[in-house]
């Protein structure tokens, strides 16, 4: 089966546009970096471990899902300043290696070539950069009023080549774009008929949601789609 590669995502696929972020793939080269699969833990050690051991060359790179400087604010926050996870790139000459070394650590199972899952994101702490404080309007749609803070998680891409957008729970105080607001992801949105998701973040880990409690906050934006919430 062919293999293409997306600038995009530096992700292999077999289709022609990027069922990631919709971008149009072209032909791979041999030192295309291509991402194989994102570790934390134990497992990201001992990936490492096994792509050195086969004379892989690799890059690890670093996800930190928290701000080194702000995360001592965060009331009850137990942060080693350690990253969340890795990501694992190799070039597409030593990308079969790679997998195969995959396989035969995990069998299949504790990895594989889909970012982490959403349910994997819940209670992760992040920093939300406001960029459409509480009160504004849409940029494009006039009749949408953010009725939440609204901003993205730098460095971290959705499902439209973007940066990852956030809704902010109970943030009350007056904001500015550019402001950033540390929290914890309480909940994934899901659009079905959409390409994105959507994080919904609380600053205070305190507090539970319901669905509907979220569904009803996010109405203002949501009800133009068909969303699953996760949580």
């Amino acid at each position: 089966m062919k293999n293409y590669f997306c600038d995009n995502c530096n992700q292999l696929t077999t289709e022609a546009v990027c069922p990631k972020c919709g971008k149009p793939t072209r032909e791979p080269k041999q030192d295309d970096m291509c991402f194989v699969c994102e570790l934390s833990g134990i497992d990201a050690d001992m990936f490492a471990d096994a792509l050195s051991n086969n004379e892989v060359n690799f890059v690890r790179v670093p996800n930190f899902s928290v701000n080194a400087i702000d995360a001592p604010k965060l009331q009850g926050v137990n942060w080693d300043g350690k990253p969340s996870s890795y990501k694992f790139y190799v070039h597409f000459t030593d990308y079969d290696q790679a997998t195969e070394t995959l396989d035969v650590l995990f069998g299949g199972d504790s990895a594989d070539n889909e970012p982490v899952d959403d349910r994997d994101l819940i209670d992760r702490i992040v920093t939300v950069t406001i960029d459409r404080p509480q009160g504004s309007i849409h940029p494009k749609h006039p009749n949408i009023k953010y009725e939440l803070n609204y901003g993205y998680v730098k460095d971290v891409i959705s499902g439209d080549g973007e940066e990852q957008d956030a809704y902010v729970l109970d943030w009350n105080i007056p904001t500015y774009i550019g402001q950033e607001i540390n929290g914890y992801i309480v909940a994934v949105i899901r659009r079905k008929n959409d390409v994105e998701t959507k994080w919904v973040v609380a600053p205070n880990y305190a507090k539970k949601y319901t669905r509907e409690q979220i569904a009803q906050a996010v109405n203002f934006q949501e009800k133009f789609f068909d969303i699953e919430i996760i949580m």
